[in-house]
């Protein structure tokens, strides 16, 4: 089965989680979970989660239990998911969370620095920041090939290892700026800075520059994702920064997307382009809309 098939199955279970069904989000787990198991990890903790909603404590804490004993494991900031608390009072789960904390705190020795494309023609300099949960030299790639060689690429690695060699960010956006600062503390940045973002990446991007943690000319995002219902998209609109929006109809949040756009009409500094077809992925001419956006920025 493709990547595509599981972000199928993805959105039919958060469809029917979104409403509230957690019954008929956890039969649509179950009924696809034996066709992607290079997924056990996330399919296991999606059912434990929704087990824990239906008051299912037992059956939730035995699916992580007998995720462990095939070799899974998830990280700290994973488990902190809300929609575990009915089983954090268990002698079960106190297991479950020293186990995993054990094995993270391991991986965590192993965290690799930051991925760094120089320029050809220094322009400028694009700090991508990935999405809640990937391999960041995957994600290097895919932005390195939207991105002009004019322009020094820095690719940081989000702070928790996840298991399969990913990583993902805490659940805190503070959290997560913090841990991304820290990486970049050592590296020299180019200006004109641009940040880029995929989904919740695009609002630790949002954040940096609305702290004024980093002073970035220009936002570009990806099937963005927000914790605060994109507001911080709109804080970045209402600066006058040069912003850059693509996702796509086929998103589980085009409607979001499609208020975002309608909010932000009047303001000449936002592009929002909704591409036919697009979930949540970037899209295949990624390299042409960032080159025409980064035309608008100086030095691009």
């Amino acid at each position: 089965m493709t990547a595509a098939d599981f972000h199928a199955l993805a959105a039919r279970v958060f469809e029917a989680y979104d409403d509230g069904n957690y019954a008929a989000a956890l039969a649509a787990l179950n009924g696809g979970r034996s066709e992607h198991p290079d997924r056990d990890s996330d399919l296991t903790f999606w059912a434990a989660c929704l087990r824990a909603r239906l008051g299912e404590t037992n059956e939730a804490l035995a699916e992580l239990q007998d995720g462990i004993k095939r070799g899974l494991w998830w990280s700290p900031g994973a488990l902190v998911d809300s929609d575990l608390d009915p089983v954090r009072s268990t002698s079960r789960w106190k297991t479950i969370l020293s186990h995993c904390e054990a094995t993270a705190a391991e991986r965590l020795t192993h965290r690799p620095g930051p991925l760094i494309r120089v320029a050809d023609h220094g322009r400028g300099t694009v700090i991508v920041i990935q999405g809640a949960r990937a391999r960041y030299e995957e994600v290097s790639d895919t932005w390195q090939a939207a991105i002009p060689l004019e322009w020094t690429v820095v690719t940081p690695a989000a702070t928790e290892p996840v298991m399969n060699g990913t990583w993902a960010w805490p659940h805190s956006i503070e959290d997560a700026a913090r841990g991304l600062m820290d990486d970049l503390a050592e590296i020299e940045i180019e200006e004109p800075l641009v940040l880029g973002g995929f989904s919740i990446g695009s609002a630790i991007a949002a954040h940096l520059i609305n702290t004024s943690t980093l002073l970035a000319e220009a936002l570009v995002v990806v099937s963005p994702a927000s914790v605060e219902d994109f507001a911080e998209l709109r804080r970045v609109a209402n600066r006058g920064l040069p912003l850059l929006i693509v996702g796509g109809f086929s998103d589980t949040r085009v409607g979001k997307y499609r208020s975002l756009e309608a909010d932000l009409k009047d303001n000449t500094n936002v592009v929002v382009e909704l591409i036919d077809g697009l979930g949540h992925a970037p899209p295949a001419d990624l390299h042409l809309r960032v080159s025409r956006f980064l035309a608008r920025v100086r030095g691009g």
